[in-house]
Order: structure tokens, then sequence, then C-alpha cells
């Protein structure tokens, strides 16, 4: 359930990187989306080796 919430953070998040001109507020919107992909990297379950 927790990665699809983040899976949803991490889309919204690309949206609003690519719909930021400002650069001043492009480095924060990247800076937050990088934590964002961070965290769904570490949240979601590797997958399983045979």
């Amino acid at each position: 359930m927790l990665s699809f919430v983040m899976l949803g953070l991490v889309a919204i998040g690309g949206t609003v990187v690519v719909l930021t001109s400002d650069p001043r507020r492009q480095a924060i919107t990247l800076s937050v989306y990088g934590v964002l992909l961070s965290v769904l990297f570490l949240i979601l379950p590797r997958p399983t080796s045979r």
C-alpha cells in the first residue's frame, strides 16, 4: 500500500519538475524529487532471484 502512495508521489513530483520554469524553483523541485526517488527505492521490495 505504501509503495503505491510513493509511486503516486513520484509521478506527481515528476510532473511538477517538468512544469517548473524558474531555475531557482527547479533546484528545489529536483531536490525534493531526488529524495522521493530515494525513498521509493528503499521502500520497494527487490525482485526475487532464482
